[in-house]
């Protein structure tokens, strides 16, 4: 039996002071079913330093809930290690199996590693702390997944979609902890599925969801590439309308 280099602890984050929404408890409850001997860790404004860093301190002010998360993240997986998870993914089965990784993350299309639908490490993984320092140069409110795959890609990630070690990182192909499609919203859970990641996306507001729910419905209508298009002509319509 492999040892364990990963310890048993999930982490996630609530900031804001807002009640957690039934969604999300639902969410917390897959974690604890599937997971019961894993420590579950809330952390928020009462337990960790938003101040720490300028980044997320502007963040916090600008109330950009998910680029604290952003920073945290990264910060307190590298101080303790464990399982970082969205509270928009619902688990499945237990994390053991990949507990003898040094650290994991998992592909959401074969060209981008996305650290929300969970990633995990031993304490000090060294790519980890080079994701972190993105944040000294910018204050950009970019989202994660793509910062996180420019710095997979400069220590050789290949865009492919295939299981890959990159410089001690597992990374795993979609279907492990993103069997859901983003612009589809279609579920395909394979014997390799661990969890699954809902793409709430809290941070786009009540109008952004609108527009994702009909892109989704677009592409299962007409196809991705159709319903992209669709898509991408009724925004530019709504925009001009809105610009008279």
């Amino acid at each position: 039996m492999s040892t364990a280099l990963i310890p048993k602890k999930i982490h996630y984050f609530w900031f804001g002071n807002a009640p957690k929404p039934a969604k999300v408890l639902k969410m917390i409850d897959s974690w604890e079913k599937n997971c019961p001997d894993y420590e579950i860790i809330e952390w928020n404004e009462e337990n960790y330093d938003i101040h720490k860093h300028p980044f997320m301190e502007q963040a916090y002010l600008d109330k950009k809930w998910a680029f604290v998360s952003d920073y945290a993240r990264l910060d307190v997986l590298v101080q303790h290690g464990g399982i970082y998870l969205d509270t928009d993914v619902e688990v499945l089965k237990s994390f053991d199996d990949l507990l003898s990784n040094q650290a994991f993350m998992g592909f959401e299309r074969p060209d981008l590693v996305n650290d929300g639908q969970g990633f995990g490490c031993m304490p000090g993984h060294p790519v980890f702390k080079e994701m972190l320092q993105v944040y000294d140069d910018s204050f950009e409110y970019i989202e994660s997944p793509k910062l996180r795959t420019k710095i997979l890609l400069a220590h050789g990630l290949k865009t492919d979609g295939s299981r890959q070690n990159v410089d001690g990182v597992e990374i795993y192909p979609m279907d492990f902890f993103c069997p859901k499609s983003w612009s589809t919203g279609r579920i395909k859970v394979t014997k390799n599925t661990f969890s699954i990641h809902h793409f709430e996306g809290s941070w786009h507001g009540k109008s952004g969801k609108k527009y994702i729910a009909l892109m989704r419905g677009l592409n299962r209508l007409l196809g991705e590439k159709k319903g992209h298009e669709v898509f991408e002509k009724l925004m530019e319509l709504k925009d001009n309308i809105k610009g008279k």
